[in-house]
């Protein structure tokens, strides 16, 4: 600070370290060694408030403390960010500290962003009782719930979020399954899709879009054969999804046990022959 005097620099240190929860006058006599991690860790964040920045970037700031101390730490930064205003970009591989102190979180998969995820949003788009029972999973009950989902689920290569061109927001979901994990019997250069998009956005052709891009893309990997595709027999919009886009009904009507909703019930297997699919596909923009 090569403007200020000593003792207004003295003033704004003793302060700094007063708003992280340090005594000055302790803290000022001791050595870096005499610290505990807790408090080092508090230290380097009055470090970065003496700045007075706009953003603070917290990369992995209590993953090597214990549970009690990075309980503090993160107590702290959320109070911090209250009363200074400061955004902070938080990164951790703790998804429940992240819905804790973020309001707005985003997955990274090896170094890519593959989702963008308010989980508030989220929760409100998949709660909604007429979603998932269409697609086989059972209703979001809690916006933790949704936090777990974007980590386990909606992060992992296969899977893509649906989202507005005009506005960025995420809809919906759509991806495919490999042979290990599909709902069907399938070969190894086989997949099985699934999607799904929010009440709101019914009847806008956005699942017939999607689902054109996702066949675009596997065209691309060059890795399958055959494309499938179910549907429960209640659910004809979603057949009707799939036959735009070129899948044909094989004939085969069967239950999918893995489901958490509608084990019980039949579903029409539709396939797409990869190979034989026109590059010029032309997507419907009608009613999905």
């Amino acid at each position: 600070f090569p403007k200020m005097g000593r003792k207004e620099r003295d003033k704004r240190i003793e302060e700094t370290l007063e708003k992280v929860g340090m005594d000055p006058s302790s803290t000022l006599s001791f050595f870096p060694s005499h610290f505990s991690g807790g408090q080092s860790q508090r230290i380097a964040i009055a470090r970065a408030l003496l700045l007075e920045p706009k953003v603070i970037i917290c990369d992995e700031c209590t993953s090597a403390l214990d549970v009690s101390l990075e309980a503090q730490i993160i107590n702290l930064l959320s109070s911090l960010k209250r009363e200074t205003g400061v955004a902070m970009v938080f990164i951790s591989h703790d998804i429940q500290t992240v819905r804790y102190i973020s309001d707005r979180i985003i997955v990274m998969y090896f170094g890519k962003i593959v989702e963008i995820a308010d989980s508030d949003e989220l929760f409100a788009l998949a709660s909604d009782p007429d979603v998932g029972p269409r697609a086989g999973w059972k209703p979001h009950t809690s916006i933790e719930e949704s936090s777990e989902i974007i980590r386990r689920y909606l992060s992992t290569p296969g899977t893509f979020a649906i989202v507005l061109k005009e506005t960025g927001a995420i809809v919906g979901c759509i991806g495919y399954h490999i042979a290990a994990n599909s709902n069907i019997p399938i070969a190894p250069d086989e997949n099985e899709v699934g999607y799904w998009i929010a009440k709101p956005y019914w009847n806008r052709g956005l699942c017939t879009e999607a689902l054109g891009l996702l066949i675009e893309h596997c065209k691309r990997l060059k890795m399958f054969r055959n494309m499938y595709g179910t549907h429960f027999l209640d659910n004809p919009a979603s057949g009707r999804v799939m036959e735009k886009c070129g899948f044909t009904d094989t004939g085969v009507r069967r239950n999918c046990p893995s489901l958490a909703i509608g084990s019980d019930k039949e579903v029409r297997v539709m396939k797409l022959e990869i190979s034989s699919a026109e590059n010029s596909q032309t997507l419907s923009e009608s009613s999905d």
